[in-house]
C-alpha cells in the first residue's frame, strides 16, 4: 500500500474510543475523507466520519474504500487484530502484540537490548513460588494476556501473600516480575516514517491511582539531563526496531536509586497522547496522519507546560463552578459528555497545582508528586 496520499484520499480508521474523534478531526483538517469502522455500533461510535461501517458485513467495503488504514486505539479486540492481520498496514500489529502481550514485549525489549525489570514465566502456583524467591520479594504477578489497559495483578511481598494469587492461575501462563514501590512512571509517544526517522515527544510523569484514569503532567526540568537523554535514546532505538508506521508509546519506571526501566510499549494513540495537544508544537494526531500519507515529519518542541486530570460524571458540576474563572483551563468532554479531562497549562508547575489544589475538585494530595 502506498505511503504517498494527497489530501482527497480516503483514510480509513478503526475503533471508537476517544482518540479516533481527534484522529477524525485532525485528518478533516489536513484534507482528507475518513472512513470509519467498528465492530459494532456503540455509545461513542464516532458520528464525524465521511462513511461508517460497523459489523462483519460491511467489513470488506471499508477496507476498499480506504486508501489507506490505521487503528487509533491502543487496545483492539482480538477479532479486529485478526481482520487486519493480512491487510499489510503501515502500522503493521507487531506493536498490538507488544501491548496485548507481556511475554512478546519482554523478549522484544531484550532483543532491544534495552533495561527491563528482572521476570520469569510461571504455570502453577508452585513455579510462582520458586520465581519469586529466585527474583526476591516483592514480585508483581499478572497473566502474559492483558486484553485492556487494567489487567488483573497481585503484589505479593513474602510467601505469606501467594493465596491472592489463585484466581490468576487458570492454566495459562502467568508473569512474575520484580516489583518496586518507590518509582516515578514516565511515558513518551514518538512517531516514527516509512524511513524509520523518528520524531519524540516531551517526556511526561504518570500517575495511576487505584483503578482511575491516570493523571498525567510534564515538565522535564524535574529530570537530570542524563535521564531526559537516556529515554529519548531508549524512544529512538526501540523506534528502530519496530516494523511500524506511526505513533507508538513507551513506558518507563524510574527508581530513587536512579535506575531507569522500560516498562512497555504500546501501540497506537494512547490517552497520553492528547497532552502534547496542548504542551507541543504539533499534535501527534497529525505527525501520525503525516506518516501514514507520506509527508515529512514535523520536528517537536515543548511549547508550555501542563496537567492533565480527568473527571467523571460525580465532578462535572464541580468542573463547571470553575468555567468562567479559570482561564488556563481546557475542559474536554469524551462522547456521551458523562466524563472528560481538564489540561491545565502554564509556565509554572507549582503554580498549576496550587490552582488545582484550591479548585477543590479533585484530591489533590494522593496526585502531586
Amino acid at each position: 500500500m502506498s505511503l504517498e496520499l494527497l489530501p482527497g484520499s480516503v483514510i480509513g480508521i478503526l475503533g471508537d474510543r476517544s482518540s479516533s474523534h481527534y484522529l477524525i478531526q485532525t485528518a478533516h483538517n489536513l484534507g482528507y475523507t475518513v472512513a470509519t469502522y467498528t465492530d459494532k455500533i456503540g455509545p461513542i461510535t464516532p458520528s464525524e466520519a465521511d462513511y461508517q461501517f460497523h459489523g462483519a458485513d460491511e467489513w470488506a467495503t471499508f477496507v476498499g474504500i480506504s486508501s489507506v488504514i490505521t487503528y487509533a486505539n491502543t487496545w483492539l479486540t482480538l477479532e479486529m487484530i485478526q481482520k487486519i492481520a493480512d491487510l499489510s498496514l503501515p502500522q503493521g500489529i507487531n506493536l498490538l502484540e507488544m501491548t496485548d502481550d507481556h511475554a512478546i514485549s519482554r523478549a522484544f525489549l531484550e532483543a532491544s537490548s534495552v533495561n527491563i525489570l528482572p521476570y520469569a514465566l510461571a504455570t502453577s502456583l508452585e513455579e510462582i513460588s520458586i520465581n519469586a524467591h529466585q527474583l526476591g520479594y516483592p514480585v508483581v504477578v499478572k497473566p502474559i494476556f492483558k486484553h485492556g489497559p487494567h489487567s488483573s495483578r497481585v503484589i505479593l511481598r513474602g510467601e505469606y501473600d501467594l493465596g491472592l494469587v489463585a484466581p490468576l492461575i487458570d492454566g495459562g501462563t502467568i508473569l512474575v516480575e520484580s516489583w518496586l514501590d518507590d518509582v516515578t512512571e514516565l511515558i513518551v509517544t514518538a512517531v516514527r516514517d516509512a524511513q524509520g526517522e523518528v520524531v519524540i515527544y516531551p517526556i511526561n510523569y504518570r500517575k495511576s491511582v487505584d483503578q482511575l484514569a491516570p493523571v498525567l503532567w510534564s515538565s522535564t526540568d524535574q529530570l537530570s539531563a542524563d535521564v531526559v537523554e537516556a529515554v529519548n535514546d531508549t524512544v529512538a532505538q526501540i523506534g528502530q526496531n519496530i516494523a511500524s508506521v506511526g505513533a507508538y508509546t513507551v513506558a518507563f519506571l524510574y527508581s530513587n536509586t536512579g535506575n531507569l526501566y522500560v516498562r512497555d510499549v504500546l501501540a497506537g494513540l494512547d490517552d497520553n497522547t492528547v497532552l502534547y495537544s496542548t504542551t507541543a508544537n504539533i499534535s501527534v494526531y497529525e505527525n501520525h496522519l503525516r506518516a501514514l500519507v507520506g509527508q515529512a515529519l514535523a520536528p517537536v518542541r515543548e511549547v508550555q507546560q501542563a496537567i492533565l486530570l480527568p473527571f467523571n460524571s460525580a465532578q462535572i458540576d464541580k468542573i463547571q463552578n470553575h468555567w468562567h474563572i479559570k482561564p488556563e483551563w481546557r475542559v474536554f468532554y469524551h462522547p456521551g459528555n458523562q466524563s472528560g479531562y481538564v489540561v491545565s497549562s502554564g509556565r509554572s508547575m507549582d503554580e498549576l497545582w496550587n490552582q488545582l489544589l484550591i479548585a477543590g475538585v479533585w484530591d489533590i494530595s494522593t496526585l502531586q508528586p
